[in-house]
């Protein structure tokens, strides 16, 4: 007759052995995604304001442009043409802009979906 003990000697060392590859592959998961955070985190710091009150508005434009470029990793592929606008310019080119894709068939809907919700 075999002698047990030996068998399960061997089934808990293989069972040990198990838990502990599955504990190591959780940490080293844990330590990857903590890192990826981190770098994540430090990459994706917003820019302090920088801009300064004696600056003039085309260089606070000069700067939101340099801080763009970096955010995104894109540069511009022509010159920009700035304009400032007014806030009635402003306001004006939002509504043309929005009333351009806006038919009366869409302002139909919203109005029905907004009286559905008693708005």
């Amino acid at each position: 007759m075999e002698n047990p003990k030996p068998t399960l000697t061997r089934k808990f060392i293989i069972i040990g052995g198990v838990i502990l590859v599955i504990v190591c592959i959780c940490a080293c998961l844990i330590i990857l995604i903590s890192a990826g955070l981190i770098w994540f985190a430090r990459e994706n710091v917003p820019p302090t304001n920088s801009v300064q009150p004696t600056q003039t508005i085309d260089q606070q434009m000069d700067e939101i442009q340099q801080q763009v470029t970096q955010l995104r990793w894109l540069q511009a592929a022509i010159p920009i043409t700035r304009t400032l606008l007014s806030p009635e310019q402003l306001r004006l080119n939002v509504t043309e802009d929005f009333l351009e894709d806006y038919s009366a068939e869409d302002a139909r809907e919203d109005a029905l979906i907004l009286s559905a919700f008693g708005l």
